[in-house]
This record gives structure tokens, C-alpha cells and sequence, in this order.
């Protein structure tokens, strides 16, 4: 199915600038899952990465990975080849050029 290259009208209220209720700015907002992560992090921080439970995590995904399935094999390359750069093409309906620069902010 072919698009045209027409204005489309926003369906409903735009966000509003800053704090908005329908827009999460803050994170995970599932209180277990904020919970397990900072546990994650304060196993990870106190064994380090030489730790018992550290190695049977990466041993687990490297036996998945051999196995052929695709998280672990998609995880495992991502850590030994590095993430792969994603392009993305966009179209306008105008001659107006527009540059995208993704930024990747790590905590």
C-alpha cells in the first residue's frame, strides 16, 4: 500500500510541553519491576562481574545462544560485535531536508 505524501491532522490532544499524565517521563513506573532492577544492580555492584550468580547468567545465555534462539543470540552479538547503527529513512512532502541524530544516553 502506497502513502501519499499529504499532511495527515493529529488525531486528539498533542502532548503538552513538560509534564504531561499521559507521557511516562520518568521511567519504569511498574513498582516490581523497579524493585528487581535495583536488586539486579546491587547483586551486579557487590559481586562485580567475576561473581558466581554473574557467570551462571552468561553461561545460560551463551548455552540459549547455541541453542539458536534469538534474544540470546541477538544479546550475545550485540556484546562481542557491538550494536549495530540503525538508519532510518524519512520522506517529506516538501524538497525540505531534515538531518536525525539518535542519541543513546546511558545511566
Amino acid at each position: 500500500m502506497k502513502r501519499s505524501n499529504t499532511a495527515v491532522a493529529a488525531i486528539g490532544k498533542p502532548f503538552a510541553k513538560g509534564e504531561d499524565q499521559r507521557r511516562n517521563m520518568h521511567g519504569q513506573k511498574n513498582k516490581e519491576a523497579v524493585e528487581i532492577t535495583a536488586a539486579m544492580k546491587a547483586a551486579f555492584a557487590e559481586e562485580g562481574a567475576r561473581g558466581d550468580r554473574f557467570r551462571k547468567v552468561v553461561d545460560k545465555v551463551w548455552e540459549k545462544a547455541a541453542l539458536g534462539v534469538p534474544w540470546a543470540v541477538q544479546m550475545v552479538m550485540d556484546r562481542v560485535l557491538g550494536r549495530v547503527k540503525e538508519s532510518v529513512e524519512v520522506s517529506t512532502p516538501t524538497d525540505r531536508h531534515f538531518t536525525i541524530k539518535v542519541v543513546e544516553v546511558k545511566q
